[in-house]
């Protein structure tokens, strides 16, 4: 019986090693990446066909549909709209009338049109405009708006648009049919009537059009149950007649403006007595649409691309783009020549990362040589395909946009999704030391996937949730000061520089590519030259004289480590002097040619500063933190080479209890800190006590240090490269909106974005490694050859970018 038993344990064993191997060759990165691929050409080729229908128009877009979302929140269809304030809508103003421009905007109409033009000057003045008020004047801005009561399409209204066509005004809102058809007796000799005095005035409509830009407003419908029936139209009524309205001005090219209606039906009857007038709420948001509609393309707002042109392409970027191209066809030519030339016998079509550890020396094969350009290649032009999707998502209007809006229950809901699905995937480690690489990798996994559920919800306007983003953020640069401190001290400092510039090279080739491609400033992707800074930071301290590390430990333990603590305590204090002056900080990082690494626009001079005074103790933290651990294994006060606990059970949980006191306290601080500058200014002397507080929770007991979720460690491998690609192919403008692949199906279009850019952000891991080898080679001669011509190709691109301008 127990021989049986054992054979089918051993039978059920195999069967499950069986089925879960056949799994993994079906379930795995790469055919996740094959099915990207396939859903990227099906999405490209979708908006393709949107794109012939519509023309490419937002204004379109913004006019005709949207729908609400978060709360009572206005979101056009397939673009982003700013919401505009007084102060925006003013300098709009005033940067037309700058460049010359005149600001006369008319509304003609009925009652309802009245209507919005007060909701317009009370926008713009700050002040509700009277009953008996037809006009807002202001000579700065050179605005003149005029409203116009015409409810009839008659003789009348033509002979204005004649005079209108003599002296074109820049915008003019027409829209009526309610007087009409509240005046009504026979509805269809109403509707043929409405449509036959729609086409005679269409030659001065169709005048009006092509000299300013014109806007039909399509009627709104009236709350039934409120409404007055014995002297307004049904609902019915009125869509007749908006129709016969479409017959007559859509072939005409005459921009009919239909989204109020949708505004209307959603929030219009709010608070109204006589179920005709408009509720402040939507027209509101009305104006709103009529100021992105006006605006957006003069200030270029980051979240208003409705209406507003793309960005042109600049000779960097072409040649940037004609770089990668080169390669791409580079690559092509190598496959035709291993598919149809080759006649080695071991033709290979696909390239293999041991080759970058090839020898290309004299004793190397040609084809070796071959197989490593083709490596090279291939890379290159993957990577070209990937910031060539980059450019499209985000730098052209090809794919749609929406705004973010927030809700506590959007945030709230992915990120339990997300930290369950996490702890689901749990595994044992191999690894047993204190913040061994396994807890490490699902620490930043964590950490990152927090930060995308906050980016992706637009959380910052919370400010606890903000201030523990800011630990998260604080908790990688800690996790990195740590990291390579561990590095440096326990191998040594033999090629510590090709160990730098890898390090340098895999933080920032996304970055440099991004910046040529998207024509941005480096700064712009702040948390790369954030962590680039504090790794030379700890490269530095770690190598200046006198170098320590685990050897000079073995040997002299007292001056090791004193020379590591001076070194670290001179690195505190140049840190502190710096934040303490000013000066000395803009000298260093905001003058002459570090200004164009640390200075994204003029009018952000100070986030450098910002981003670099609130993690100025993170990454020194950590590593102080190697240092002590490495000490305590040396002196024998730490014992973390077995799964047990790091201490007795008394202990373990005194500790653990302490950790969980210190995590507590910090999200207590963030919950009664009563401003986000108050709690900015001593978040960087506080964050330590989560950090150290989670750290000490996590790895004191052995069954917790023992189980990693490999879920959140998958991710925290690629958390780098997750934080830059949410920029362009899961936000979109910059972060400032969403990337929208499937509209009108916000669950849908999420899962599916967020599949892509994970599967994006996980190639291009791999293409760095891969290319890494190559750009800093063993040698650290050839790796300085080519810093330098990298550093010479740069010198140009800084030229016209007025990098060198010392002024």
């Amino acid at each position: 019986l127990t021989s049986g038993r054992r054979q089918m344990e051993l039978s059920s064993q195999r069967f499950n090693s069986l089925a879960t191997k056949e799994i993994s060759q079906i379930v795995n990165v790469e055919n996740a990446k094959r099915l990207a691929l396939l859903l990227m050409v099906c999405f490209s080729a979708y908006h393709g066909v949107l794109l012939l229908k519509s023309g490419g128009d937002t204004c379109k877009w913004l006019l005709s549909e949207g729908r609400f979302q978060g709360y009572s929140t206005w979101q056009p269809s397939g673009c982003m709209a700013h919401k505009y304030s007084r102060q925006d809508l003013s300098m709009c103003l005033n940067y037309i009338a700058y460049w010359g421009g005149q600001n006369s905007i008319y509304f003609v109409g009925d009652s309802r049109m009245r209507a919005l033009f007060s909701a317009f000057v009370e926008l713009l003045s700050g002040s509700p405009a009277g009953p008996q008020r037809t006009e807002l004047q202001s000579a700065p801005t050179k605005l003149r708006a005029v409203f116009k009561r015409y409810p009839r399409t008659d003789a009348d209204l033509r002979s204005f648009l004649a005079a209108l066509n003599r002296a074109p005004p820049q915008l003019v809102v027409l829209g009526h049919g309610l007087y009409q058809a509240a005046n009504a007796s026979v509805l269809d000799s109403l509707v043929r009537q409405f449509g036959a005095n729609l086409s005679a005035a269409l030659p001065q409509l169709v005048a009006l059009r092509d000299r300013s830009k014109l806007l039909w407003k399509l009627q709104d419908p009236v709350d039934e149950l409120a409404v007055n029936a014995s002297r307004y139209a049904s609902n019915g009524l009125i869509n007749r007649l908006n129709e016969a309205a479409r017959r007559v001005l859509d072939p005409s090219g005459i921009s009919v403006w239909s989204s109020s209606r949708l505004i209307a039906e959603g929030v219009g009857f709010f608070n109204s007595s006589d179920g005709v007038s408009l509720s402040p709420l939507a027209l509101n948001w009305d104006v709103q649409v009529l100021a992105n509609f006006y605006c957006n393309n003069h200030m270029k707002y980051s979240d208003g691309t409705c209406c507003s042109v793309p960005e042109p392409v600049t000779i960097s970027q072409l040649l940037t783009f004609a770089f990668f191209a080169c390669w791409a066809v580079v690559a092509g030519l190598l496959c035709l020549f291993n598919a149809f030339v080759r006649k080695d016998g071991g033709r290979r079509l696909k390239p293999t990362y041991a080759m970058t550890h090839q020898r290309t020396g004299s004793d190397a094969s040609p084809f070796s040589v071959i197989d490593s350009l083709h490596e090279l290649a291939c890379a290159l032009a993957k990577l070209g395909l990937v910031l060539g999707y980059f450019f499209v998502c985000d730098r052209t209007s090809f794919f749609m946009k929406e705004n973010k809006t927030f809700t506590a229950l959007n945030f709230v809901i992915p990120l339990l999704y997300v930290l369950v699905l996490g702890l689901f995937f749990t595994d044992n480690s191999q690894y047993t030391q204190l913040l061994h690489r396994d807890v490490t990798d699902e620490w930043k996994g964590v950490a990152q996937l927090i930060i995308l559920v906050y980016h992706m919800t637009s959380a910052s306007q919370v400010l606890p949730v903000y201030m523990h983003i800011r630990v998260c953020v604080s908790s990688y640069l800690f996790l990195s000061g740590f990291g390579h401190m561990t590095y440096f001290w326990s191998r040594g400092f033999k090629g510590c520089l090709v160990r730098g510039l890898r390090v340098l090279f895999r933080m920032n080739v996304l970055v440099v590519c991004l910046c040529l491609v998207m024509n941005r400033p480096y700064q712009f992707y702040y948390f790369v030259p954030l962590v680039s800074h504090w790794f030379l930071v700890t490269f530095f301290m770690a190598v200046a004289w006198p170098r320590v590390c685990q050897a000079t430990l073995e040997r002299r333990p007292g001056f090791t480590l004193a020379a590591a603590a001076a070194k670290l305590g001179v690195v505190v204090l140049l840190v502190s002097l710096l934040y303490a002056s000013e000066y000395a900080f803009s000298k260093l990082f905001l003058s002459g040619p570090a200004r164009s690494l640390f200075v994204a626009s003029e009018d952000r001079s100070r986030e450098w500063r910002f981003r670099w005074s609130l993690d100025r103790y993170s990454s020194l933290a950590g590593a102080a933190a190697a240092i002590c651990i490495q000490a305590a294994r040396h002196f024998r006060l730490l014992d973390d080479s077995h799964q047990g606990d790091l201490a007795g059970r008394g202990v373990a949980a005194g500790l653990s209890l302490v950790g969980l006191l210190a995590c507590l306290s910090y999200t207590a601080f963030a919950v009664l800190c009563p401003s986000k500058q108050d709690c900015n200014s001593v978040h960087p002397l506080l964050v330590v006590l989560p950090i150290l507080g989670y750290a000490c929770v996590r790895n004191v007991w052995g069954s917790l240090r023992q189980r990693y979720s490999v879920f959140f460690a998958w991710f925290g491998r690629i958390a780098l490269e997750l934080f830059i690609a949410q920029y362009h192919v899961w936000l979109s403008n910059d972060t400032s909106g969403l990337l929208v692949l499937i509209p009108s199906n916000y669950v849908l279009n999420l899962i599916t974005t967020s599949f892509i850019f994970v599967c994006l952000a996980h190639e291009v891991h791999s293409i760095t490694r891969l290319l890494t080898p190559y750009a800093v080679p063993d040698d650290w001669r050839l790796a300085m050859r080519n810093l330098l011509i990298f550093c010479a190709v740069l010198v140009p691109i800084g030229v016209t970018h007025g990098a060198f301008s010392f002024s």
